[in-house]
């Protein structure tokens, strides 16, 4: 990539990416922006991004701007503590490996008909309503 690209590349997602909400507990930093989430930890040793296209980016946006932070900062940790824990012991690798394909099954069994629509559309309402708030 080309010295111009780069430098393109990096205005656009700095500066039309600014920061919505930023937030430090316990030993985690978390940063909201407008195109994606951001956790790690403290010390360094962990990091993780969420791009608003997916799905924990949205509730835990929503979670945050609705003063429940504890969602977030639960989130956090979990998804910490998995990352560190999964390859230290296989029986666990092979627990989360069945409840995976046990929840693929269930996802199998529900049809579109079934699944709810108002709520998905109330979801993404909340959502777009919290990004416009942000960008005023």
């Amino acid at each position: 990539m080309k010295l111009k690209e780069r430098v393109l590349k990096w205005w656009y997602f700095r500066m039309k990416n600014p920061v919505m909400w930023k937030g430090e507990k316990g030993g985690f930093k978390v940063v909201f922006r407008r195109f994606w989430m951001e956790a790690e930890s403290i010390s360094g040793n962990w990091k993780c991004r969420w791009t608003a296209a997916e799905y924990p980016y949205g509730y835990l946006n929503v979670a945050v701007n609705q003063n429940n932070e504890e969602t977030l900062w639960g989130f956090v940790e979990r998804m910490y503590m998995w990352s560190m824990l999964l390859l230290r012991d296989p029986g666990l690798a092979k627990d989360m490996d069945k409840a995976v394909a046990k929840y693929e099954k269930r996802l199998e069994k529900v049809k579109p008909e079934e699944e709810d629509e108002d709520v998905a559309i109330a979801q993404m309402k909340d959502l777009q309503e919290t990004v416009e708030k942000k960008r005023k």
